[in-house]
């Protein structure tokens, strides 16, 4: 990447890039949930299942930060004065925020 590429990413170009980021990794996730519920042929991993929910919630967890960040970039300086706008801001913030937190609640119904 180019500098100037860098100068002209902006608020909304990083918001967009770790939306997808982060639904990537809450889809990675309900894989890895999927992988590591008991079954009647126990799967052998070469880490611990425990272990594998907690890196990818990490990751998850730090995307989202970012998400924050970039949120308050593009909301921050001016928050929306229309009605629809303001929705659109809180509905974002509340998605970005409510990813990692079920993702938590999830991983944490399966570990042993």
């Amino acid at each position: 990447m180019t500098l100037a590429a860098v100068s002209d990413f902006k608020p909304t170009d990083a918001l967009v890039a770790l939306l997808t980021v982060e639904s990537l990794v809450f889809a990675v996730l309900g894989i890895a949930i999927a992988l590591v519920i008991p079954t009647d042929r126990n799967r052998d991993f070469f880490i611990s299942k425990k272990w594998v929910l907690v890196v990818i919630n990490g990751v998850l967890a730090v995307v989202a930060v970012g998400a924050v960040f970039a949120w308050a970039e593009l909301f921050g300086p001016d928050f929306p004065r229309q009605f629809a706008q303001r929705v659109v801001a809180c509905v974002l913030i509340l998605a970005i925020t409510l990813q990692p937190a079920v993702a938590i609640l999830l991983s944490s119904g399966v570990w042993d």
